[in-house]
């Protein structure tokens, strides 16, 4: 996370990033500026991207893993406030 990224959220009083409120495009021009090379956000289905990541020969169990973990950021389920 770009310390531009930190700030903002510190003066939100949070410490993890809001996946839920819309912001990604934000976040995607803060790596590109990091990077120094254009990164977009492009909100996709999980489906599509899990099915993508079994034909490149990931193991089940890692992809269902993974998965899970997109649909739980996705809802919000990982946001946290606090300093710890």
């Amino acid at each position: 996370m770009t310390a531009s990224v930190q700030s903002r959220l510190k003066r939100q009083g949070r410490f993890s990033p809001d996946f839920s409120d819309g912001n990604m495009h934000f976040f995607a021009q803060e790596y590109s500026k990091a990077l120094g090379r254009t990164i977009t956000f492009q909100d996709i289905p999980v489906e599509p991207w899990r099915d993508e990541l079994l034909k490149r020969g990931l193991p089940v169990h890692l992809v269902n893993h993974l998965a899970a973990l997109g649909d739980l950021h996705r809802v919000g389920r990982f946001d946290r406030t606090g300093d710890h």
